[in-house]
């Protein structure tokens, strides 16, 4: 899982007067959270 900042949309005046679609930029490569270490072997609570 990627922290919550793993993408960015560029801003500024080369972005406003761009002519192309805005797109996200992926700023991340590697998982930043396994939940196996942070939860160990509790339930997924999101699992009914």
């Amino acid at each position: 899982y990627r922290s919550c900042f793993y993408r960015c949309i560029p801003t500024g005046k080369s972005a406003i007067d761009s002519q192309e679609p805005i797109q996200l930029i992926f700023t991340e490569t590697e998982k930043t959270f396994d939940p196996k270490t942070v939860y160990g072997d509790a339930p997924n609570p999101t699992k009914l």
